[in-house]
């Protein structure tokens, strides 16, 4: 039989009609549907522009970009208007510059433009003259603009200019907000809504002089549907708005553009392979922004490539605390000021729909934090965890992972909080280290995933000791556990998006929980602790409130745990590894019923 091969690939598309048209006194032969703008360019013909962005549909609202077309009533924006053959364009005639003097004065006297690039320059080149509106009106008070009503317009006073000038907005940790320095171009909210993120955490309040870029009813940025992508920050063109650290700088004077270098890298938090522009300042990252040119990103990135680099930035350290035994060990919900995920949860506006009705209400929100694994200097392994017990977490981790044979030889875990990441740097034997090097694990992980930098399957699959135990665990037992993890799982209650690990008595008594968005890091933690107290995990179980995936099965057995019982079902290859192992798997735990999937005999009932 002869295979047919079939050449798959794009249709063939019918070139596009071309049009002739002037520019100057010059003819220009461009593309039908290119831009006036886009024409004038491709001759080398400069226009000015505040709102155009290649990425972002034209808003026409700078008015900077017009242009005269002959026999035309009104000026023609660039960036919007399509060249038409025989279509005859002045970019600098008299009209052009008397109206481009007017816009570019009227905005440098109502708006801080003093870190929009290239203005001063803008300014001298059409001779504008600001001042001549008179001295700005003094700064409004915060909140005042907000507050204006569209269609109430107070009478306006002649002795000042009128200016948007307001108090900077700062609060979150991420970025400033500062319109006193908005020009209304509009780029904020097309990249915030259907341009790009389709978050709509923004738009334009407000009519007339009072328009203003609001969120939902005004409210905080934390309480809105931001998403802190930083999109708006990209491509906002006059420094209104601004991340934190640029921010931070600038108010020190230590911003140093002209010092500064850039280097692209691959974002490493996830598969889709975003290109990273960090800029690095006296061998600091001071910002992360994307190359508008990259077919992937087109500028945008996420929270995570946008703002979580600083994890690989020098800290402080904070010593491993002593951990003495506890009964029901529950962590309290501590705030950390100054980190904007100190709590493990934390409350946020949202729109609740029952039925035919929506209301406007509150919602616990789980937070997750960036933390990286260190050992001999080296970030071996970056996963999204709950920000609670990093000590554990590090212990947990570094023995069910089999770095260590034993808790005894970790030295050390230093703690280092960034103020949107951690680092844990772990101290252990020179000998660990080639264990290290046989199971690397380089790259960013997603919530607790475990798995990312894993170069092998042999390696994600690895051979686990067998248990040998002599434990039996009443089905009473399994019940009384089951009924009781609910009210121990502090962060869960609040937020319904964590999970929980357990070690629990044969008898059925909880002693340890942990909590974490990571199912793998919950059980890690829970290790951690045990280890730390030097309790045999041997003589209990573990009970679970996620998905039995293999990789609990693994760490579970370097602990030497004979029984896992969990709420949800096992894997079939979490069955396979638990038979061989010699450990008990129970599944479905719910009431008072469950589904034994290996070794039953641990289990009896009464």
């Amino acid at each position: 039989m002869t295979a047919t091969l079939v050449n798959i690939q794009r249709p063939a598309r019918a070139p596009r009609a071309q049009l002739t048209f002037t520019i100057d006194g010059r003819a220009v032969t461009v593309d039908e549907g290119t831009t006036i703008l886009a024409a004038c360019r491709s001759i080398g013909i400069e226009i000015p522009t505040l709102c155009f962005l290649e990425t972002l549909k034209p808003a026409n609202v700078c008015r900077l970009c017009v242009v005269e077309v002959e026999g035309a009533r009104v000026l023609a924006p660039s960036c919007s208007r399509a060249a038409e053959a025989g279509m005859v364009v002045h970019t600098r005639s008299p009209r052009v510059v008397h109206a481009r003097r007017m816009v570019l004065e009227l905005l440098a006297s109502s708006v801080d433009l003093s870190t929009t690039p290239g203005m001063a320059e803008l300014l001298a080149e059409y001779g504008c003259h600001p001042a001549r509106y008179g001295p700005p009106k003094p700064q409004s008070a915060a909140g005042e603009r907000d507050a204006a009503l569209a269609g109430h317009h107070a009478p306006p006073d002649p002795d000042y200019a009128a200016t948007v000038s307001q108090p900077l907005k700062v609060d979150n940790d991420l970025y400033v907000r500062d319109y006193s320095k908005c020009v209304l171009c509009y780029k904020c909210v097309s990249a915030c809504g259907t341009d790009h993120q389709n978050s709509f955490a923004i738009a334009v309040a407000g009519r007339g002089f009072n328009a203003r870029i609001s969120t939902e009813l005004a409210v905080p940025l934390p309480d809105s549907a931001c998403v802190y992508c930083g999109n708006c920050i990209a491509v906002c063109p006059t420094g209104a708005l601004m991340a934190k650290p640029e921010f931070d700088l600038r108010a020190a004077g230590a911003w140093r553009p002209e010092e500064q270098t850039a280097t692209d890298t691959i974002c490493p938090y996830c598969g889709v392979g975003c290109t990273l522009r960090l800029h690095v300042q006296d061998n600091v990252i001071v910002k992360a922004t994307s190359p508008l040119e990259h077919g992937v990103t087109l500028g945008n990135l996420c929270v995570k490539g946008r703002f979580g680099w600083q994890f690989v930035q020098p800290s402080a350290r904070v010593p491993l605390p002593a951990v003495a035994p506890r009964a029901v060990d529950i962590r309290p919900l501590g705030v950390d000021p100054g980190l904007g995920y100190g709590r493990p949860h934390a409350p946020r506006a949202i729109v609740r729909l029952d039925g035919g009705l929506s209301q406007g209400t509150h919602a616990e929100v789980a937070e997750e934090v960036p933390v990286a694994f260190i050992y001999g200097g080296r970030s071996h392994a970056v996963m999204m965890c709950t920000p609670l017990d990093f000590e554990d977490l590090a212990v947990g981790f570094t023995m069910s992972e089999g770095i260590v044979d034993r808790a005894a030889d970790i030295h050390d875990v230093t703690v280092a909080r960034h103020s949107r990441g951690v680092e844990l740097t772990i101290l252990v034997p020179s000998s660990a280290h080639e264990r290290l090097a046989e199971r690397t694990r380089t790259m960013s992980g997603r919530t607790g995933c475990g798995l990312c930098g894993v170069e092998a399957i042999e390696e994600a699959v690895r051979d686990i000791p067998p248990v040998q135990s002599d434990l039996r665990v009443s089905s009473d037992a399994l019940w009384r556990a089951a009924a009781a993890i609910g009210a121990l799982q502090v962060v869960n209650s609040a937020t319904s998006a964590v999970h929980a690990a357990a070690w629990v008595t044969a008898d059925g008594e909880i002693v340890v929980v942990r909590e974490d968005v990571g199912r793998h890091n919950a059980l890690d933690k829970v290790l951690g602790a045990l280890w730390r107290s030097g309790t045999d995990a041997s003589t209990g179980f573990l009970l679970l409130t996620s998905r039995l995936s293999y990789e609990l099965v693994q760490k579970a057995a370097v602990a030497g745990v004979p029984v896992i019982a969990a709420i949800s079902r096992p894997t079939g290859l979490a069955v396979r590894l638990a038979e061989g192992a010699g450990i008990t798997l129970a599944g479905l735990v719910r009431g008072e019923t469950a589904n034994v999937y290996s070794h039953p005999h641990r289990l009896f009932t009464r």
